[in-house]
């Protein structure tokens, strides 16, 4: 059902019929959703929710203030930490073919 909200007054209406109508009945539950019946039906409006932190607010203000631990501390458990950029070179040399010389052989014919 189509749904238009006036944006200085928050007034709803609904297109029935080709008629624009305003709810018979309007509730909200706790995680701020709102219901709205219009006609026989009701029509529920979902608030828009931000996807959960990735890391708490103290675990951010940890990792600030304890900088000699660096960005590792951020690091949460279980989840796998990206590759460096060495790393990702030497698989792009790997995929490029025989008679690619790997990052690392060439560091120590350099060192």
């Amino acid at each position: 059902m189509q749904r238009a909200v006036n944006p200085q007054t928050g007034e709803v209406l609904f297109l029935v019929d080709n008629q624009w109508v305003p709810p018979a009945k309007t509730a909200k539950n706790d995680a701020g959703d709102t219901a709205y019946l219009v006609g026989n039906q009701w029509e529920v409006v979902k608030i828009a929710r931000l996807p959960e932190p990735i890391l708490s607010p103290e675990e951010v203000t940890s990792a600030i203030d304890a900088p000699s631990a660096g960005l590792a501390s951020l690091q949460k458990p279980g989840v796998p930490k990206p590759p460096s950029e060495l790393a990702m070179l030497e698989e792009v040399g790997k995929g490029a073919g025989a008679g690619v010389i790997g990052l690392k052989s060439m560091l120590k014919t350099l060192a």
